[in-house]
């Protein structure tokens, strides 16, 4: 994902969004609470889409794990 600077994302935790990666309120009514950042700089940032990492939202290479 393509961040800009002081844009606040909020990262969708609850995996229910159907805007993936990015929190559309799916979470209402649950304890869960999407990870709200906002960055300092223009950066690229890689979320995770496969569910399974363990530094959620972000990506951290834990599909490679995943068998076909």
């Amino acid at each position: 994902v393509n961040v800009k600077v002081g844009v606040k994302y909020a990262f969708c935790m609850c995996k229910q969004t159907k805007t993936p990666p990015h929190c559309d309120g799916a979470h209402r009514g649950t304890e869960i609470t999407p990870h709200k950042i906002t960055y300092e700089k223009d950066k690229t940032v890689y979320v995770c889409g496969c569910l399974t990492s363990k530094s959620r939202p972000f990506c951290d290479g834990s599909h490679k794990l995943i068998k076909p």
